[in-house]
């Protein structure tokens, strides 16, 4: 693959190349990426991934030239994913956004509803992530779901709860009349579904998915992030018109960064012992929307300022030391 890269670039001069229809292999983190950063390549690539890629992944695929990715997101409930056979959850599909976000990797996902099983409650927690995780990058589209031809609605109506399947009408104005079995060529097909919520459960996710992407389009664009001193981090909040600022010091700092990816309670217990404060520090993080819990695992919504943020590169001994003094806590709110 590197050979033919640089035959293209050397024959055509271009650096910029697309992967269609292609998932990228997991080895290809070193194999390809490592090696082009190694040779301080300008080689730029799109690829479409499977989300089962870590932060420390795709901060090494970045800087070997991955610079927009096509991720089979589609859902941040896991009882949907389940549902359309994804092997995800929904707290890793926003770990992904989240880090593509970080990294500056363009994220062409989108959001799918209408899928047999699906429940209210599903709508309304992703209404839930949307609002507080809307300075992540928005989904390109959120569309109701299409039996394309070789998905499991097209393959297995049954199993999907369809009961009408037929092909799209735009196909009778493509083909001549009684020379093609439209059933036999059409990719595109419409159907109707049982065991699905009505439409009006979406309305409010598909309304807060638009006002996201406005914000990114137009401007100015939402913000979490912080910046962080040696044992003090500063969370500045512009997600909403009011802008809000929020200070921590010593054990709760370290539990914020420590969660910036994914954990459970037991491995924050595993990593901090079994103290009394790790609850209220949790319960305060959430209850001010800067941590998510989702799926059993907490989440750090701020996005890290520093560009080389990696938080297996902290020191243990430095850890230790940081949670001698009382933790700090302040909020403040900048203009209206």
């Amino acid at each position: 693959m590197i050979e033919q890269l640089e035959e293209l670039s050397w024959r055509h001069r271009v650096f910029y190349f697309n992967a269609i229809d292609n998932i990228m292999a997991p080895e290809y983190t070193e194999k390809i990426f490592g090696r082009l950063a190694a040779a301080n390549s300008d080689i730029q690539l799109h690829y479409e991934i499977r989300p089962n890629f870590s932060r420390a992944q795709l901060g090494r695929m970045q800087r070997g030239g991955l610079y927009s990715v096509q991720p089979g997101v589609e859902s941040f409930s896991t009882n949907i994913l389940k549902i359309m056979r994804k092997l995800s959850t929904g707290m890793r599909n926003l770990e992904l956004v989240k880090w593509c976000t970080y990294y500056g990797i363009n994220n062409l996902y989108n959001i799918l509803v209408r899928f047999p099983g699906e429940t209210a409650a599903d709508y309304r927690l992703q209404t839930e992530i949307v609002t507080r995780a809307h300075h992540f990058q928005p989904p390109y589209a959120i569309v109701r779901a299409r039996a394309d031809r070789g998905s499991p609605m097209y393959s297995e109506p049954a199993s999907q709860s369809i009961v009408r399947l037929t092909p799209a009408a735009c196909y009778r104005y493509i083909f001549p009349p009684g020379r093609f079995d439209l059933t036999r060529v059409s990719y595109y097909f419409e159907h109707e579904m049982e065991n699905t919520v009505p439409d009006s459960d979406y309305y409010e996710l598909f309304d807060r998915v638009a006002e996201w992407q406005e914000r990114w389009e137009k401007g100015p664009r939402p913000y979490l992030r912080y910046r962080k001193a040696w044992s003090t981090i500063v969370i500045e909040d512009g997600r909403e018109r009011r802008r809000r600022q929020y200070q921590y010091s010593d054990e709760q700092a370290a539990l914020y960064e420590y969660c910036a990816d994914a954990r459970t309670l037991k491995e924050i217990n595993n990593r901090f012992g079994e103290e009394s404060w790790i609850s209220g520090a949790l319960e305060e993080f959430t209850s001010e929307n800067l941590m998510l819990f989702l799926d059993g695992r907490y989440l750090s919504l701020a996005l890290p300022e520093n560009p080389h943020f990696d938080p297996a590169l902290i020191p243990d001994e430095t850890r230790k030391s940081n949670i001698a003094q009382p933790a700090v806590t302040t909020q403040q709110g900048i203009g209206a």
